[in-house]
């Protein structure tokens, strides 16, 4: 069937129009120069093969934003684009909608973007008393954060004392007692390669 095959074309073709809009003319004449050197051509083709897998135009962006940061002479480390699509190639659109629900605490604001999440991003209870349908969607509601951390983008805050501000000890397992999650110095520097900010979409 040519279905999927013109499916991918329209997605590349998306991409293409994305980075077109992300890159001034003088980075146009640098992609165009950098696209011999095989350590840019190998970051390009790899965000062309997500970008023509991926269903979605946020994602394209964020992949578009990924290839102009390495077209940047003076922050140019073409080792760490590699690294951030790797990972981008790991993370799904649910998943990136975590992470970046990270960047603002909870009470400190963001609040349209946490509305408009609210059922990615508001923690599932589980108790004795949850029903079947709340205790798997309270499963996948860690999983998705377990897997950010796997990923060393999230991590697990240390729960401290009140008043002596020093870590709880978890007296079952001996282990410091943990709580919320938040970003890892790693899983900042995701969110700023793909141009998500407080504020959203940084073109």
């Amino acid at each position: 069937s040519a279905f999927i095959p013109n499916q991918r074309l329209d997605r590349l073709v998306k991409f293409a129009e994305q980075l077109n809009a992300r890159l001034g003319t003088v980075e146009q004449q640098r992609m165009a120069a950098a696209l011999g050197n095989p350590e840019f051509g190998e970051i390009a083709e790899e965000a062309m093969r997500q970008a023509a897998a991926s269903i979605s135009d946020e994602r394209r962006k964020q992949l578009s934003s990924v290839v102009a940061e390495a077209l940047d002479e003076e922050r140019r480390a073409f080792a760490d684009s590699r690294q951030v699509l790797r990972l981008l190639g790991q993370i799904s659109d649910l998943q990136m909608i975590v992470l970046r629900g990270g960047l603002v605490a909870s009470f400190g604001g963001d609040d349209a973007f946490r509305k408009k999440h609210d059922i990615v991003l508001a923690p599932v209870p589980a108790t004795l008393g949850s029903s079947q349908d709340e205790l798997d969607r309270a499963s996948l509601w860690d999983a998705h954060r377990q897997h950010l951390a796997r990923l060393d983008l999230l991590r697990r805050k240390l729960r401290l004392d009140s008043r002596t501000r020093q870590p709880f000890v978890d007296p079952l397992t001996g282990d410091f007692a943990t709580g919320s999650y938040e970003l890892t110095p790693l899983g900042r520097l995701v969110l700023r390669s793909v141009g998500l900010t407080a504020d959203g979409f940084t073109p």
